[in-house]
């Protein structure tokens, strides 16, 4: 019989005892290692680890400890994997198994992965699949736009010049009879257009005074806004323009301080008319991002929001969703803490706002 690489001889007396002895009485006369228990769940107890909490050390370590362990015995002379008297054989030290039970337990985990290898996504990507064609809609597909006056009508149409010339005149009136000294005809929807396209050009070339924008006798005069309107027409206009009802102002003013009050009230119906053309003459391409935009602004309104990140820092603040070419397909101007809680915060409330329920579903990514 051998036993750790050193050969005996048994005498025939001593062969017949060790044939006829009991299973127990061989391992406590020949067990190397009486400590040894039968499975790895006993050897861990004894050795006080804790299989759940303990083997999350390095792995590299212990292959490197186990590799040296082996070379060590190899030098020894000792014979790897010798039997030990045990009844069944042994994979090697509890290092060992304990390293390979560590590998185990960290390639299930979750991990990063290199450019090389192949992603299993938990459900295959969605196709893309809008329900219009991505891009310009018909009536601007199909129209050849002669001026920028034409484009700028298709987003201003008729019906909200229409509206916002009634409302102009209601408001008209109403300061009149408040006592007001106007001189006062109603506003037509081309007076409207000029209107707009005076406050634009203003924006653009800045001056001190409204009034300088009709001055004769300065070194900076200009000569374009006298041959579209008059100085005293336009601020009369200036001074009365009105988005909404003024009939509905006063009902809405008394809803302030509960949920049925909006701040948007007298913005509401050029704001809803601007929102519905910009989605309806383009169709966003599948990359989309809602982000938040600020509209420069000296008015004393309560929508003036400031932030120190943006080139713009003090204005009106809006959620825009936008894809790959920046157009705005939708926007929402922001009126400070919303009363509809939601309970998932502001970032989700501003981009499920402006998330047609079309886009879901149908393949589009949203940054």
């Amino acid at each position: 019989m051998e036993r750790h690489g050193v050969r005996r001889f048994y005498s025939a007396s001593e062969v017949l005892e060790l044939v006829t002895a009991q299973d127990g009485q061989n391992e406590e006369r020949y067990s190397s290692d009486p400590d040894t228990a039968d499975t790895d769940e006993e050897e861990d107890f004894i050795e006080g680890i804790d299989k759940l909490h303990d083997i999350t050390g390095n792995i590299v370590e212990e292959k490197d400890d186990d590799l040296n362990e082996d070379d060590e015995e190899d030098n020894n002379g000792v014979v790897a994997g010798a039997s030990r008297g045990r009844k069944r054989s042994r994979e090697g030290p509890a290092s060992k198994r304990r390293g390979k039970r560590s590998e185990t337990h960290v390639d299930t985990q979750v991990k990063w992965k290199t450019e090389k290898e192949t992603d299993h996504l938990p459900h295959p990507p969605l196709h893309f699949r809008p329900k219009r064609t991505p891009g310009v809609q018909p009536p601007l597909s199909n129209t050849e736009i002669q001026s920028p006056s034409e484009l700028f009508k298709l987003f201003f149409d008729q019906a909200a010049i229409k509206t916002l010339c009634e409302n102009t005149n209601k408001n008209a009136a109403k300061n009149l009879a408040a006592g007001k000294k106007i001189h006062w005809t109603d506003v037509t929807a081309n007076e409207m257009y000029a209107y707009i396209g005076l406050t634009l050009y203003m924006g653009l070339m800045k001056r001190p005074q409204l009034k300088d924008f009709w001055r004769t006798t300065t070194a900076f005069q200009v000569s374009y806004p006298g041959k579209v309107m008059s100085r005293d027409r336009f601020l009369n206009i200036h001074t009365n323009v009105h988005m909404s009802n003024p009939e509905d102002d006063a009902v809405n003013d008394q809803k302030k301080g509960t949920p049925d009050y909006d701040p948007l009230h007298r913005l509401r119906p050029l704001y809803d008319s601007l929102r519905v053309a910009c989605k309806a003459l383009y169709h966003p391409r599948k990359n989309l991002s809602v982000d938040e935009r600020m509209v420069a602004t000296k008015a004393k309104i309560g929508l003036k929001q400031y932030i120190k990140s943006k080139p713009t820092k003090w204005g009106i603040k809006l959620f825009v969703l936008s894809d790959t070419t920046g157009y705005t397909t939708d926007f929402q101007i922001y009126t400070g803490r919303s009363t509809q809680k939601t309970g998932k915060g502001l970032s989700f409330d501003a981009v499920m706002s402006l998330i047609n329920k079309d886009y879901l579903g149908s393949g589009y990514h949203i940054l």
